[in-house]
């Protein structure tokens, strides 16, 4: 599943691989290597906050796998870019201040 959800998000159906990248954490919680994949997923959909969650999951559950550490980075980094492209957080409602779960949505 977590495979397949990697072809998705490759062949641009970020939709699709997202929805199986969550059933993979669902089955296999404690798989860094999905977390890895649904954070990727969640980039492709342009979620990057959500993207971040999930990647800091991975890297809980791997803290010596250095690529999932890099990556978490790169996330960070496009939050901070886009940030300078938003409104005012007082302007905007992101996921957790509309009250559900970022990674489970």
């Amino acid at each position: 599943m977590n495979d397949l959800a990697n072809v998705l998000i490759r062949r641009g159906r970020a939709v699709e691989a997202v929805a199986l990248a969550r059933e993979a954490v669902e089955l296999e919680p404690n798989a860094a290597s999905h977390w890895d994949t649904l954070a990727e997923a969640l980039m492709a959909r342009q979620r990057p906050d959500d993207a971040e969650a999930a990647q800091r999951r991975a890297v809980r559950l791997a803290p010596e796998d250095s690529n999932y550490a890099r990556r978490l980075e790169k996330i960070r980094e496009a939050i901070k870019r886009s940030a300078k492209k938003e409104p005012p957080a007082s302007e905007a409602r992101g996921p957790a201040e509309a009250g559900r779960d970022p990674v489970r949505e």
